[in-house]
């Protein structure tokens, strides 16, 4: 999960996207996201087995309320970001 931080630094804490949502608590941590991200998983499970182990793709998952992508890359979570409330 370091690796998704690593690419956004300050990433939950000034973020612009989470806070023109209104979702970036003040001790956002790396914590946090694996409750989602799993979420997430678990909602796609048929199309991450299309995608294979060793595939590239996207998926979208609701989490309270909120909307991820959440982008595979050879069997590894590469992107996760919200796209907002809908």
């Amino acid at each position: 999960m370091t690796h998704l931080f690593k690419s956004r630094p300050g990433w939950g804490l000034s973020s612009a996207r989470y806070a023109r949502l209104g979702q970036a608590p003040s001790g956002f941590t790396e914590g946090m996201l694996h409750y989602p991200i799993g979420d997430v998983l678990a909602q796609n499970r048929d199309q991450i087995a299309t995608i294979g182990p060793n595939g590239t793709g996207q998926i979208r998952g609701c989490v309270n309320g909120i909307w991820y992508t959440l982008g595979l890359q050879r069997g590894r979570v590469g992107q996760f970001f919200p796209i907002g409330p809908q």
